[in-house]
């Protein structure tokens, strides 16, 4: 065994001890540190689906991408990713004051926020949500980018992980269209932190998180801030940041699984579809929905893909499920209204 795997094993083990711990609590459906074993389970599927290695290839690129590229951060000076995860949630961690504590917080979601500009430098739809495309690419997406930001904000400690955007800054709507991290500061608000904008923070005027249940939230920001102080419901009510968390690991792992499906070559969205294209998005989709059920688009998507194929039964007990989700979430998107009254010609 490499040194570097037995000091990689090392931190997997360490990384599932924060998993454990949780950064959310209870009833959020679990974590994923940088470190841990469900990050891991990120990485993994990306290679196993791809057929393209090992993920310990992703780690290894990342930790040399750090430290070759990684700006300069002030309170903690390594080059050494594990190091710096460590020695960062050791200093932040010892701040005992709160509003100091959310300062800190805020300056690594930005530092982050460059880390991603600096070391993945290439967007692409297309490959940029497969961690071996950041490897072998240097290619990222909206999903693994959030994802990524998140992995290591709760490797360092921070309260954070992703959430679908429907509604973005300039209040244009789409069927959950984008992805970005969420980071919980350490006086309670919250802050959305996007990798596609070329400013850290910034003010989405729509998302999909979790309640007590999956549902549409819009930010109600602070005066003259991107910080955000509370919530509403589509429904019409008002929540505290405190009732809200990202999205669960199912559903993470499910959104990874829709991006296969959507992007599968000569698949759904193809201009050319090709039957072996919709074969490949048939199975990326069916297994998204396996992992969560929640997934409203990935469910929609998956009666496209049954549409495309002649299978109209198959994708009208798609669509009308995907309607029931987005109902009880709180926002119908045209698509699902349009896909059944032509099905149901």
């Amino acid at each position: 065994m490499t040194n570097y795997m037995k000091k990689y094993l090392l931190l997997i083990a360490l990384g599932m001890l924060i998993l454990a711990s949780g950064a959310y609590g209870a009833g959020s459906g679990g974590t994923y540190p940088y470190l841990g074993k469900t990050f891991r389970t990120f990485v993994q599927d990306s290679y196993t689906e791809g057929h393209k290695g090992k993920p310990e290839q992703f780690y290894t690129w990342f930790d040399n991408a750090f430290a070759q590229y990684a700006p300069e951060y002030k309170g903690v000076n390594t080059s050494e990713l594990p190091k710096f995860l460590n020695a960062e949630k050791i200093r932040i961690q010892a701040i005992k004051n709160p509003s100091t504590r959310a300062a800190e917080e805020l300056k690594l979601g930005a530092y982050l926020h460059s880390v991603i500009k600096k070391t993945i430098r290439k967007f692409s739809l297309d490959r940029g949500f497969e961690f071996h495309a950041v490897e072998r690419l240097g290619e990222r997406q909206c999903l693994l980018q959030a994802v990524l930001i998140a992995g290591l904000l709760q490797q360092m400690g921070a309260k954070a992980g992703v959430v679908m955007v429907y509604r973005n800054i300039t209040g244009q709507y789409s069927f959950n269209g984008h992805v970005a991290t969420l980071l919980r500061l350490s006086d309670g608000k919250d802050i959305i932190v996007d990798a596609s904008d070329p400013i850290p923070f910034v003010k989405q005027q729509g998302i999909l998180a979790q309640t007590k249940k999956y549902g549409y939230l819009t930010p109600v920001y602070a005066k003259d801030s991107s910080q955000i102080s509370a919530y509403r419901t589509n429904f019409g009510k008002q929540v505290k940041t405190s009732e809200v968390t990202p999205l669960d690991v199912k559903y993470v792992r499910s959104q990874f699984y829709y991006y296969r499906g959507e992007r599968a070559p000569g698949g759904v969205l193809a201009p050319k579809k090709t039957e072996a294209g919709l074969t490949a998005s048939a199975y990326f989709l069916e297994k998204s929905v396996k992992y969560s059920p929640a997934n409203a688009l990935a469910t929609y998507m998956l009666g496209k893909t049954y549409t495309d194929q002649g299978k109209p039964d198959k994708a009208l007990i798609q669509y009308q499920k995907a309607l029931k989700l987005q109902q009880s979430y709180g926002w119908v998107p045209q698509g699902i209204k349009s896909a059944l009254s032509k099905d149901q010609k």
